[in-house]
C-alpha cells in the first residue's frame, strides 16, 4: 500500500490520471480523504519532484523523456501564472497604500 502521494502519481503523460481518479487512489491508499487534502499533498510533492497537470484536463503525471514538450508547456504555463499573480499583487499593494494614506 502506498504511503505517499508520490508513489501513486503515474510517470509519463500516457499514464496521466484525472483529478477524480487521483483522489480515488488517494482514498484507497489512505493518503487523502478530500480533494483539498489531496491538493495540499500534491503541493508538498512538488517540492521534491515535478508533478504536471496541464490545463488540457488530461490529468496528473510525472514527466519522462517522452514528455519534454509537455514539460516546456507546463513551465511556460506556470511562469505566466506567476507573472499574473505578481501583477495583481502590485495593484492590491497600491490600493492598500491609497487606503492607508487616505487617498481614496
Amino acid at each position: 500500500m502506498a504511503k505517499n502521494i508520490t508513489e501513486i502519481i503515474p510517470i509519463g503523460k500516457k499514464n496521466a490520471v484525472t483529478r477524480r481518479m487521483l483522489l480515488n487512489l488517494c482514498k484507497e491508499h489512505g493518503i487523502a480523504k478530500s480533494d483539498r487534502e489531496m491538493r495540499r499533498q500534491i503541493e508538498q510533492a512538488r517540492k521534491d519532484m515535478c508533478v504536471i497537470c496541464l490545463s488540457d484536463g488530461r490529468g496528473y503525471f510525472v514527466p519522462d523523456k517522452s514528455d519534454i514538450a509537455e514539460l516546456k508547456h507546463y513551465i511556460n504555463q506556470e511562469h505566466d501564472r506567476g507573472k499574473a499573480i505578481l501583477r495583481n499583487l502590485k495593484t492590491a499593494r497600491a490600493t492598500l497604500e491609497d487606503l492607508e494614506y487616505g487617498r481614496v
